[in-house]
């Protein structure tokens, strides 16, 4: 399956986020379990992006990952109250 990106950029704008051949997965004692393979996105400065496909594709996963590598918070906390 594939898990497709669009975007509202117009091509000229710098790019704001690359990923190349990502892969994201989980580790067990047991088991290795790739949840995204070969992720390849460019993003340009200012653009809207949507994160499409099926349940249990990765969109979350993705989403996640950049969240916590990529984007840091300036001046604030985030919390987890779950």
């Amino acid at each position: 399956m594939t898990l497709h990106a669009a975007t509202s950029d117009d091509g000229q704008s710098p790019i704001a986020l690359r990923t190349r051949d990502l892969a994201v997965g989980y580790r067990t004692r047991r088991m290795r379990r790739a949840v995204l393979e070969r992720v390849n996105l460019q993003v340009h400065a200012g653009a809207l992006v949507c994160l499409l496909g099926p349940n249990g594709i990765g969109k979350s996963t993705l989403v996640a990952w950049l969240v916590k590598r990529v984007f840091r918070p300036h001046d604030a906390t985030i919390a987890d109250n779950a």
